[in-house]
């Protein structure tokens, strides 16, 4: 079967009909080669995951308070994951 001329995508998932798939990522012609694109997910991953613990210890910190406590800084039990969450977003 011959084909006629057609764009990149089309020709990837021809290929892949046809049992002939490789992916169409190409670190040259893109303008952030794959290292990049991997190095800018480990690292927003991590933000992420540093971000999920300063919330957790916040939480934590603040259900330990005693509803008098909380009262005296102003915020009720209802307040203490928005409050947690605000924190965490340094």
């Amino acid at each position: 079967m011959r084909r006629a001329q057609c764009c990149a995508a089309t020709k990837a998932l021809l290929d892949k009909a046809a049992g002939n798939y490789v992916p169409c990522i190409k670190t040259g012609d893109s303008p952030l080669p794959l290292k990049g694109l991997t190095t800018m997910f480990l690292t927003h991953l991590v933000g992420v995951y540093r971000q999920w613990r300063r919330y957790n210890q916040s939480l934590r910190e603040l259900n330990r308070l005693g509803d008098r406590e909380l009262a005296d800084i102003g915020i009720t039990r209802g307040d203490i994951p928005r409050v947690a969450w605000d924190s965490s977003e340094r």
